[in-house]
């Protein structure tokens, strides 16, 4: 009620005309978050004047505005919000309807993707082993004159079933919020709202086993948006419910749509990947005897039942209000989004004020070049850990950007049980991922320290470190989003290891038996990999952690045939993986046959080489039928080069290299999903060739290329100790 209240005043001061303060010449602008306030003020300088309403140290997931925020609003000469539901809708709310009319008022993660901004799904995975089951708006409704700020109510009218079903929130803090009691009857009360295009997560929990038919409405206002009910099956077979479809698994939002006016189940359970719509009539959502929980002694439970009473609940996992969309919104861990959102502010900036329109100009082109060194540093920082320690382990999910951009594994994030003490189960999952990860640490954010006990815990347990990573705000060790992306770049380097980017070992080096290099889904991103099938058993690994090896014993001669002149002269020697399988010499291949991708991609995946690093020519190339040569890539041409590769195949050629040293091949695996999405990834892979001594791969730049062309040179030096291994490795091979 005290939050009704209060944003019902502060749509009030609205209403209301504020004073102007004193015309200074400056442009006053209004910032949701600190980062966002940061960026202005570099780019306004002097003339502008920025206030942030979320505070420092504060999370823009949850603030809640005032009606001092209110004021600042309506004084605003422009407003900018991340948006893409980042913000608490309370706060979208107060800034819609205080913008004072023809403001700008610019939603910049929304905007920036026309200034070369990369967006990515939101992809969820708390890897619980039964259905995790929100509610979520789907669609924009502006047919029907709804706006981000609008709220659309969903609401139950019935529950059939023999006892009652209960729907809840669990706050950051551990405060249960209602929003649907069969137990008390019900009413009008027995209604949630969500902005358009938004979804939630929440705990529903039944009070006796059986079959329970749901009846879920959805209005905008006073139109209806239609009506559905959903069977559940709490702790008996599903299959007697007669419904087609099972949902026991993956994550399922019970959805309105406002366009089309319908109620379904979006659910990710039938692919496995993607969300597809299903009819509420189809299908019944088992709730099973694994989900027994017993109602805490906590006083703010009671609405459950006495405690100690047995209940089936469907956990909510992720602890607080979490209302967001599709899209993730934390677009800023990736410093090339931020350069958009820059430029988005200058442009902005210069139409509200013309005058100023050079002095800005100067001022981004200045931030700009530090946003280049920052990248810049972050990349090489993290090209510093080794491959195998790349994997984040975090308070909660908004570092996917910085995952995706700086080539890192989001292996996980809290997700305590929201109503109780962390359950033994939780804390062996997470024990075990960071034992079988083998990480040598954990990151918490300063802000949301309250919620990392589970992660504490455990890192305390296994040995683990617990570091501090930045996601949504600043605090006096980090005042700007320069310092804050400096520390976060610095911190993961000395966390996760740094000792001349490989953590002090070598890289495999892989000379005899089958390997092929290919694209897989790892954790849910496209990664190129290579399958090594030397191990016992058969291993996917980071192309940074292997160096592909030819010795003499790899040369052939360059036949004295015109159809293979792209090699050379005749006579001249080569050193070859062959395209058909030789005794002690390397056999590499390609394939797209990971299950994921072979049934995941349409058509072809296209192959694409950038850039050859080393000493000689590089020529891949495959024989035909009856002998013909057919050349795939070859660095003496022009690149990039790109070939198509079918899904579901598996190709050898002949990988050729002229000269003796090492030699790295940037190169970029690339397809679209069944969905439509862009699935790319572009990785550097290393060829030591010949037995003359080399600088050490392990020294090399391994760092994955930036989207645009830079002409980078690796930074290679001598490693004693890689070298020696090598030396040892080739006697024993000499002596045997």
């Amino acid at each position: 009620m005290i939050r009704r209240a209060l944003a019902a005043m502060l749509l009030v001061l609205s209403g209301c005309t504020a004073l102007a303060g004193p015309d200074d010449g400056q442009t006053r602008v209004v910032t949701t978050t600190e980062i966002l306030a940061d960026l202005a003020r570099n780019v306004g300088g002097e003339r502008v004047i920025v206030d942030s309403l979320v505070p420092a140290g504060g999370d823009p997931h949850s603030y809640e505005p005032t009606p001092a925020d209110a004021v600042k609003v309506s004084k605003a000469d422009m407003t900018f919000t991340n948006h893409l539901l980042l913000e608490e809708h309370a706060l979208i709310k107060a800034i819609d309807a205080n913008a004072p009319a023809g403001a700008p008022n610019v939603s910049l993660a929304e905007a920036s993707e026309t200034y070369g901004a990369n967006v990515i799904p939101l992809v969820e995975d708390v890897g619980l082993d039964v259905i995790w089951l929100g509610l979520a708006v789907r669609g924009d409704g502006k047919a029907l004159g709804a706006t981000r700020a609008s709220d659309i109510s969903l609401s139950v009218s019935e529950v059939d079933g023999p006892g009652a079903m209960i729907v809840y929130l669990t706050g950051a803090l551990g405060e249960p919020e209602v929003y649907f009691n069969s137990a008390d009857g019900l009413d009008s009360r027995d209604t949630v709202s969500l902005p358009p295009a938004a979804h939630t997560h929440v705990n529903w929990a039944f009070t006796n086993p059986g079959r329970y038919d749901v009846t879920l409405s959805a209005a905008f206002g006073d139109v209806s948006l239609g009506q559905a009910v959903f069977t559940f099956a709490v702790g008996v077979d599903p299959h007697t419910a007669g419904k087609p479809v099972v949902l026991s698994k993956g994550h399922t939002d019970l959805a309105v749509d406002v366009d089309s006016r319908q109620i379904y189940a979006y659910s990710d359970a039938v692919s496995g990947r993607k969300q597809d719509a299903l009819k509420a009539s189809d299908i019944v959502i088992e709730v099973p005897n694994k989900t027994l929980e017993t109602v805490p002694s906590d006083q703010k439970f009671m609405f459950l039942g006495p405690p100690g009473t047995p209940i089936h609940q469907l956990p909510q996992a992720v602890l607080g209000k979490h209302v967001h969309g599709e899209i993730d919104p934390h677009l800023w861990q990736d410093v090339t989004n931020v350069k958009a959102y820059v430029q988005l502010i200058r442009d902005t900036l210069s139409k509200t004020d013309p005058a100023g329109r050079d002095y800005y100009d100067a001022r981004t082109r200045a931030y700009l070049a530090e946003l280049d060194s920052l990248d810049a540093f972050v990349r090489q920082s993290v090209d510093a850990i080794p491959h195998a320690h790349r994997q984040l382990i975090t308070t909660h999910d908004a570092f996917g950007y910085l995952a995706a951009a700086y080539g890192l594994t989001v292996a996980g994030f809290v997700v305590p049980n929201p109503a109780q003490e962390p359950s033994a189960e939780q804390v062996r999952r997470l024990t075990e991922t960071i034992r079988n990860l083998n990480v040598p640490a954990v990151f918490l954010e300063p802000n949301l320290a309250r919620r990392a006990a589970v992660l504490t815990q455990v890192a305390a347990d296994q040995n683990v470190k617990v570091c501090k990573l930045y996601g949504d705000s600043f605090d006096a060790s980090a005042r700007t989003y320069v310092a804050m992306m400096r520390h976060n770049a610095t911190e993961l380097r000395a966390c996760l290891g740094d000792s001349g980017g490989r953590g002090g070992s070598a890289p495999i080096v892989l000379s005899e038996g089958h390997v092929d290099i290919g694209p897989r889904f790892v954790n849910g991103q496209w990664r190129i990999q290579l399958r090594d099938d030397t191990a016992d058993p058969p291993a996917w690994r980071g192309l940074g952690d292997v160096v592909l090896y030819a010795g003499d014993n790899a040369q052939i001669e360059i036949p004295d045939d015109p159809r293979f002149g792209f090699l050379g002269t005749p006579k001249e020697k080569v050193w070859l993986f062959p395209q058909v399988e030789r005794p002690g010499v390397l056999w590499p291949g390609w394939n797209t046959q990971d299950p994921e991708v072979a049934t995941g991609i349409k058509r072809d995946m296209t192959w694409r080489l950038h850039k050859v690093t080393g000493p000689g020519a590089m020529v891949l190339f495959v024989n035909g039928s009856f002998g013909e040569p057919q050349v795939v890539f070859h660095s003496g041409q022009t690149v990039p080069q790109q070939s198509a590769v079918e899904a579901n195949t598996h190709v050898h050629g002949n990988w050729a290299f002229t000269k003796e040293g090492l030699y790295q091949l940037d190169i970029e695996m690339a397809a679209t999903g069944n969905d439509g999405a862009t699935l790319t990834d572009r990785q550097t892979l290393t060829f030591q060739i010949g037995d003359a001594i080399s600088p050490s791969p392990t020294q090399a730049a391994l760092a994955k290329p930036a989207p645009s062309e830079r002409d980078w040179t690796p930074v290679i030096v001598v490693t004693a100790c890689v070298l020696a291994g090598l030396v040892v490795w080739l006697l024993k091979r000499r002596l045997a």
